[in-house]
This record gives structure tokens, sequence and C-alpha cells, in this order.
């Protein structure tokens, strides 16, 4: 954890100082590598210390605090770059990384005493037993399906409200911060929620809203094109569903393997981030101004979210033992 702090540190710095787009493209590269191993272990740091509906209290808190910061990272941004140069928002996050590296030190506990000596066959082999186990791999991809739907609209959102709406920078910080208060105040509230109507009630109810939010954003995004208010609103409905999957099946997921949560937290977010890196991609590639590649896009991530809840629930009949832990 400190490593990687200190690489995000170092990158952060380097990024500030660069003169060229080559030498900041190999300081966000150090930065990457930093950061992954921070966002990875977090989480299983959470499932060493918890486990059960205090961890995935923990873990949609921690969800709730990732997202609000990927998605305030564009709206701070175009307010830094308002006012000051480019290199101003990496002096920020730089900053923010030395106040981050300080806390780790001073605050951190180890929450694994029994250390394991780093062989590259250990690895492999765990994660061979990760891709191999078809329960780990659908918990798993269920929550990430939304999470890339929800990182494409971040990804997108700028270009359209900016430069198609023609909004201000406060106007776009306004939209994102609608959604992201959305997402958040769900997120912080959803274990309450869970403990009323239980978790598979729970996720239900936020997989209808996602779905039912898509098929908004789709008819908006072919009708209204440039009404920004109708996107954002379908937004805020996917915000809240989302909270309930990715807090309770994140979870659950982290709890099948339990001898490799490391691994398994490794993989979620890898896999996470590289599927929304591809989806991203996607929609920058058939970007045309409007939000119709980005409904496209996430109504094909949302409708495998659905899809693999389904596999579940076929799943969880023929194991009594899941189906009593999911409710």
């Amino acid at each position: 954890m400190l490593f990687g702090a200190t690489c995000f540190l170092v990158g952060a710095l380097g990024c500030a100082f660069s003169y060229s787009i080559y030498q900041l493209m190999f300081w966000r590269f150090i930065q990457g590598l930093g950061a992954s191993s921070t966002v990875v272990l977090g989480f299983a740091m959470i499932s060493d210390r918890y486990s059960g509906d205090i961890a995935a209290t923990y873990i949609g808190k921690v969800n709730a605090y990732i997202t609000i910061f990927m998605a305030s990272a564009p709206i701070l941004g175009s307010l830094i770059i308002n006012y000051f140069t480019w290199r101003a928002n990496f002096t920020a996050v730089a900053l923010i990384a030395l106040v981050a590296w300080v806390l780790l030190i001073m605050q951190l506990p180890e929450t694994k005493p029994e250390k394991k000596t780093l062989k590259l066959k250990s690895v492999l082999k765990d994660y061979w037993s990760i891709l191999t186990h078809r329960e780990f791999l659908l918990y798993a991809s269920m929550p990430n399906m939304l999470v890339t739907a929800y990182l494409t609209f971040v990804g997108s959102a700028a270009f359209y409200y900016i430069n198609a709406c023609n909004l201000s920078y406060f106007e776009y910080a306004a939209h994102q911060g609608l959604v992201v208060t959305c997402f958040s105040a769900m997120s912080f509230y959803a274990h309450k929620v869970v403990a009323k109507i239980g978790g598979k009630n729970a996720v239900k109810f936020g997989l209808y809203c996602c779905g039912i939010s898509m098929m908004l954003m789709t008819f908006f995004a072919f009708t209204f094109p440039f009404r920004p208010i109708l996107i954002t609103s379908t937004m805020c409905l996917f915000a809240i569903g989302c909270a309930f999957p990715m807090s309770v099946t994140f979870a659950q997921s982290m709890e099948i393997i339990p001898t490799l949560k490391g691994a398994c937290s490794s993989f979620i977010m890898s896999s996470r981030l590289l599927i929304s890196s591809i989806a991203i991609a996607l929609t920058g590639v058939f970007f045309d101004g409007s939000m119709r590649p980005v409904a496209f896009v996430n109504g094909l991530a949302v409708g495998l979210a659905i899809l693999l809840y389904f596999k579940l629930q076929k799943l969880d009949q023929g194991n009594p033992e899941a189906l009593e832990a999911s409710i």
C-alpha cells in the first residue's frame, strides 16, 4: 500500500513538471501503477478484517468514495483549469497524494501479519483458480458491468455537456455533481435499505432502476438529443440503482474464495477498469456529439448485468446454501 502510494505521489509530481506529451504519458503510467495497488488492497484489507453484512457496509462506502472521487475529478479539473493552467490539475493531485501518503504512514494498520514469499507460479495458480471458478466470475462480473456503464457516461460527459450542449464549466459541474450526489447518498445508506428488504431484493430493485434508466436514456438520446437535463435525470436514476449491486454483490464475491481475497480483489478491479476502458474507447470511436453511442454501449452493459443476474439466480436455486446467504 505504501509502495503504491509512493509511486502515485512521484508520478503526480512528474506530471506537474513534464515538458512534453511523452514525459506526461510516462509519469501517468507510473501514477497508474501506484493507483492500482491502493485500490485493490483497500478492498482486500476490508475483507481481511470483516465479513458478511459489516464487510458489505464498508465495501459499499469505499465504492461510494471511489466513484465520488472518479466522477468528481472532471468537475474539479474543469474548475481548476478555468482559472489556472493544466499544470495546476497535476499539482492539486500531487497535494492530495501527499496527504494520503502521510495518512497511510501514520494511521494504516497491518491486516495481514502472516506474509508469504512472492512466487510467480503461486500467483498464476491463484489467478487460474479464480478464472475457473464460475460462481465467483458471475458475482464479480455483474457489478462490473454497471460500473462500466457509469464510467462510460463520465468519460463522454464533458464532450456532450460542454461541446455539444454549450454548457459552461459550472453548469457541467452542476449536472455531474447531481449524479454523484445521488450515487454517494444511496451508497452510504444502502446497508439500511438492505437491512429492511434484504440483499436479494435490494439487488433486484437496483437492477430495475438501472434497466429503466437505460431505456429512458436511449429514448431521450434519440428523441431529445440536446436536452442535458433529461440525460442527467436518467443517470441519477441509474446512480441510485447501481449502488445496491455494487455494495451487496461485490461483498458476496469476496467471500466465495476466502483464501484468495487479495487476488479476487485484484482481478475484480483490474477487469473492471479494463472493460470500462474498452467501453469508453468504443464510445469514443462512434461519438457523434450526442449521447446515442453512450446510450447504446451503456444499454449493452446493463443488459449483460441483468443477464448475469438471472444466471446467478439459477445458480442460487441449485445451491440452497448460497441462496440463504444472499438473502
